[in-house]
């Protein structure tokens, strides 16, 4: 009987049987191969329900609620359609198609750029507080290591925003690539029907130029305009702004540079053909800060009109001015007495009628008014609001002629409302005349709210 190792190799070399382990070797070599072909293929055939998996996980980690279409996938891109993220009746966010590009290294796969076309974004942004639903975890991560904007590199293509605050809604389109927390560039046209509080607000407010992001922190460059405002009693036609604005990293503030045109203003029986200038703001902590160097052209009030008028001043007030502040030191030129000044004359005149210093009134209104064609005024002004009280107080004011004469000088005038008080109210001040003919006078003039102008004069 033949021996086991001789069995498999009749001259007893042993050749036989290495060569058997092989051939085994071989076929189940092969036969690995061939699982691992038929494992790809399942795998390819089923790369989107692998895919799928991988996102409703990655969804699922991000606490997202969407739904979508995968399109594609590939080894490095991936092509999700029909994305929406959010309650389908009211989503946060849609998109037609995402593109996403896979990077590979020596680690695991990442996300490369993320090309996003026609995305449809909806937010709040109320009681200080900007919000993107759903979103709001990805956006706006709560971590310690981790906050504001996403470390992303986004292409965006016709896509659009519509953002509902406690001003109005603000509807945009927005296109543009870069690094979502630092590179991003893009083009921003905006339009708000309406924008404002119910005592400030604008017809229409239309933006377009360039949007940036640096280190997590928003700027945008163009024109702006509005048509139409009303702020407590103002009212402006229209204006162009050129705006530098920049909002920080914790979309919690705001500051500001304005290139201003506007053009026919009005507050009550005031107005001005045309306003130019800068304007600087921050708004912080539900708090405006702003300041102005402005001129305007064909100014006009009850009492005088006047060609041309400087401002340069601070304004310090709440979101929906109900509490403000502005201070402003003005100059003007080309001044002319109007009807209102015949009116203000008019009390003392009445007053003096029959005297011995009737003929002096007279001649006092004449000389002033001749004074006053081509005058130039100097003024410190504060204007205040409380709660519906208003207050205008002038430390000093004067005004000279033409030839540089000082004719009248002001000092501790001080015009005050109170809320739902009479339209005229309080009236308080000091003044001088004196100069192109005009009497040395001396006097204090004092109108309690309703009430009649009283003067004391001494010559």
């Amino acid at each position: 009987m033949a021996s086991p190792e001789n069995s498999l190799d009749p001259s007893g070399s042993g050749r036989t049987r290495v060569g058997g382990i092989w051939a085994w070797l071989r076929r189940a070599a092969f036969a690995i191969v061939l699982l691992i072909v038929v494992l790809a293929a399942v795998l390819w055939f089923s790369r989107k329900e692998i895919a799928a998996n991988v996102i409703d996980d990655a969804l699922a980690q991000s606490g997202l609620e969407a739904s979508y279409e995968i399109a594609e996938i590939g080894a490095q891109r991936q092509v999700i359609e029909n994305l929406v993220v959010g309650d389908p009746s009211a989503p946060d966010l849609t998109a037609r198609r995402i593109l996403v590009d896979i990077e590979y290294s020596l680690g695991a796969p990442a996300i490369g750029k993320v090309q996003i076309e026609q995305a449809r974004l909806f937010g709040s942004f109320k009681g200080g507080t900007l919000s993107f639903g759903a979103l709001d975890p990805v956006l706006f991560a709560d971590s310690e290591t981790v906050t504001g904007l996403p470390a992303i590199d986004l292409k965006l293509v016709a896509s659009g925003a519509r953002l509902a605050t406690d001003y109005g809604v603000v509807g945009g389109s927005l296109t543009g690539a870069g690094r979502l927390d630092d590179g991003f560039d893009g083009t921003l046209a905006l339009t708000a029907p309406g924008i404002g509080t119910e005592s400030c607000n604008a017809a229409e407010l239309t933006a377009y130029g360039n949007l940036t992001i640096a280190n997590g922190a928003p700027r945008f460059q163009g024109p702006v305009r509005l048509q139409g405002v009303e702020c407590e009693g103002a009212t402006m036609s229209r204006g162009a702004m050129l705006a530098d604005l920049a909002v920080d990293e914790t979309f919690s503030g705001l500051d500001g540079l304005l290139e201003v045109e506007a053009f026919q203003l009005g507050y009550q029986e005031n107005s001005v053909g045309q306003v130019m200038g800068d304007v600087r703001f921050t708004w912080a902590n539900e708090l405006l800060t702003l300041m102005h160097e402005l001129t305007g052209e064909r100014v006009d009030t009850p009492f005088a009109s006047l060609d041309r008028l400087q401002a340069n001043g601070r304004l310090r007030s709440d979101t929906d001015f109900k509490r403000s502040d502005w201070s402003a030191d003005l100059e003007g030129s080309g001044g002319a007495p109007a009807q209102g000044f015949e009116q203000a004359l008019a009390p003392i005149k009445q007053a003096a009628d029959g005297t011995l210093i009737a003929p002096l009134i007279g001649k006092f209104q004449r000389a002033l008014g001749r004074a006053a064609r081509g005058s130039a005024i100097n003024a410190d002004l504060t204007y205040r609001t409380r709660d519906g009280e208003t207050a205008l107080v002038a430390p000093r004011a004067f005004v000279q002629t033409a030839g540089g004469e000082r004719v009248l000088a002001l000092s501790r005038l001080s015009w005050k409302r109170a809320a739902g008080g009479a339209a005229t109210g309080e009236l308080t001040g000091n003044f001088i005349t004196g100069g192109a003919d005009l009497p040395q006078i001396t006097g204090r003039m004092e109108q309690v709210a309703g009430g009649e102008l009283a003067l004391r004069l001494a010559m």
